[in-house]
């Protein structure tokens, strides 16, 4: 049996590459990986990005791409990249393309501490207004346009010792405004045909998006998740990575 390829999307403040220690114990399982970057990372022109070009960048860039190979996708999604990840109209589940005879297609979706804005509104809207910005952000810094987590490391990495949460924190990037100000489009995680197929890694030390915040966010998308709970903070990937690496695997074998 030919295992579906993983599409790692990052969150808000960072590179791709902090998934690197959680895609070698898939690896070890036969499970291929793709790493995909958030545009609005960084960016040169900030006020260039919004939430649908993020989503479209994943959308178009690297899903389509791998689901056109006929690949079966399992989509894992941090944060805001959960947040912003789109195509719920674009028939990409396997459910949707096996019924019009196409091979290749998401068999599931797993978001660790994603907000879950709906269709048409942004993630600032969502968590608390237009003009409410969360108390962890440290806006138009170090330039205009951008932000960054202030203090990083009690908000991203209060769930492991200081020298390696100082040695995580030096990865940390700037990141646009405007995605997070800007309505979401066509959410991936509101798409039916993925009906008991979407899992919620719930982390149970977070501090951005505190466990009681989090189910809110489950409880007020209107859909069925398969929820389990990571005893790590916002970032468990990095932190916890075998943990993180485990429920991965456990439902990636459920939905075989």
């Amino acid at each position: 049996m030919t295992l579906p390829t993983i599409l790692f999307v990052p969150g808000a403040c960072t590179a791709p590459s902090c998934y690197d220690l959680v895609v070698p114990l898939l690896k070890q399982q036969g499970y291929s990986t793709v790493q995909a970057p958030l545009p609005s990372n960084n960016p040169d022109y900030p006020a260039a990005h919004t939430a649908e070009s993020d989503g479209l960048s994943f959308l178009n860039g690297y899903l389509l791409p791998l689901i056109k190979e006929g690949k079966e996708v399992i989509v894992f999604a941090h944060s805001f990249g959960a947040t912003c990840m789109s195509g719920s109209k674009s028939n990409v589940s396997k459910c949707a393309r096996k019924a019009k005879g196409e091979a290749g297609g998401v068999v599931g979706i797993i978001y660790i501490s994603g907000c879950l804005a709906p269709d048409g509104v942004s993630q600032i809207e969502y968590t608390g207004g237009a003009d409410t910005v969360p108390r962890f952000l440290k806006i138009d810094h170090p330039s205009p346009g951008l932000f960054v987590f202030d203090p990083i490391i009690p908000y991203l990495f209060n769930d492991t010792d200081p020298q390696t949460a100082e040695e995580f924190a030096k990865a940390h990037l700037p990141h646009a405004m405007q995605p997070l100000m800007t309505p979401v489009s066509a959410p991936l995680w509101t798409d039916p045909a993925l009906d008991g197929r979407r899992a919620y890694l719930k982390t149970m030390l977070d501090t951005t998006f505190a466990p009681e915040v989090q189910q809110m966010f489950i409880d007020g998308s209107g859909v069925k998740w398969e929820v389990v709970e990571i005893d790590g903070g916002h970032e468990a990937f990095l932190t916890k990575p075998k943990l993180v690496a485990g429920a991965v695997l456990k439902l990636a074998q459920s939905w075989q």
